[in-house]
């Protein structure tokens, strides 16, 4: 959203001041705010996804082990280090 904001309102400005006639600029002027409305929009997206993101991982981190029922989890988070004759590797892995 950011970057057709970008392309769209740039070009949609240069338009606008290129334009003499009061009709015409009025035109071009309506290109340039929905420009930034695709920003705003952009704005708001971040935004959704950021707070998502955090209510995901401290649902995550935060639950019990056990479910209600009393079962297991399947949850689990590993760590784990491997060397081969070409290098080294570090894993991370986890299941929800």
């Amino acid at each position: 959203m950011y970057g057709v904001g970008q392309s769209s309102g740039s070009a949609a400005y240069d338009r606008y001041h290129l334009t003499a006639e009061p009709a015409e600029m009025d035109a071009h002027w309506q290109d340039v705010e929905a420009a930034e409305r695709l920003f705003i929009g952009g704005h708001v997206m971040v935004g959704l996804s950021a707070a998502a993101l955090g209510v995901s991982l401290y649902s995550f981190l935060t639950r019990s082990d056990d479910d209600p029922a009393g079962h297991a989890s399947a949850r689990a988070v590993g760590f784990g280090v491997g060397a081969t004759g070409d290098g080294a590797s570090l894993n991370l892995s986890g299941a929800f």
